[in-house]
């Protein structure tokens, strides 16, 4: 799901494609967790242009004119590449990756969570391990987001099992016992976990950087 607000205009693009948008539409779309998006068209032309409005404030505008808000409108360009006809590929890349951000949060949250309660079960308190299980099935539930960031990294996906801690964790719990086998699993699997968590910090600061020195634009 997202949002889009259209415009248009009975000139030719130039070049370089430009809008005046005024501010108090921006204010408005950030109050939204939901992508908004501006399609930009020219009827004589027949293109049409976009761009994801909040992730353009957050990385570009914030750092470029962090005066922006006490202005009636600010002059939004558009990326050369952000056409719907030839790249509308670009719009699902773009409300993938919000996804994978919105489940991020969640993710840093349970992580360490789990790596609280794990260090405590491998030091020895062992019925520490039923609470560890809790956060496991929670874990299960963010599949989607461990997936799309192990496939976009090299990170060993095909080594990364929840539901085998999980099963360490019980047996510890029930057993009152860890052995080598239940403590290898679990120290691989945190490992794991802890290289998507240093994924999820640096995503903003790459995209900051591809857009400020390589010219990507994530918006």
């Amino acid at each position: 799901m997202f949002f889009v607000q259209s415009k248009g205009t009975v000139s030719s693009f130039d070049e370089t494609v430009k809008l005046s948008f005024p501010v108090k539409t921006i204010k408005y779309a950030l109050l939204f967790n939901v992508p908004f998006f501006i399609f930009y068209t020219s009827i004589p032309s027949n293109e049409t242009k976009y761009i994801w409005l909040q992730k353009y404030v957050e990385i570009h505008l914030n750092n470029k004119n962090q005066k922006w808000q006490q202005q009636e409108s600010v002059t939004i360009t558009f990326p050369e590449e952000n056409d719907l006809s030839s790249n509308i590929e670009k719009v699902n890349e773009l409300l993938t990756n919000h996804r994978a951000t919105s489940q991020s949060l969640a993710f840093l949250k349970v992580y360490e969570e789990l790596v609280f309660h794990a260090r405590n079960v491998l030091s020895g308190e062992f019925g520490v391990g039923h609470t560890c299980v809790i956060y496991c099935y929670k874990l299960v539930k963010l599949n989607w987001l461990i997936n799309y960031l192990a496939s976009n990294t090299c990170v060993n996906i095909e080594r990364m099992s929840i539901f085998n801690m999980k099963d360490a964790f019980e047996e510890i719990a029930s057993t009152n016992i860890i052995d080598n086998e239940n403590r290898n699993v679990i120290t691989e699997q945190l490992k794991l976990l802890s290289e998507l968590k240093q994924i999820i910090i640096s995503t903003e600061s790459r995209e900051e950087l591809g857009c400020e020195n390589y010219g990507l634009f994530p918006f």
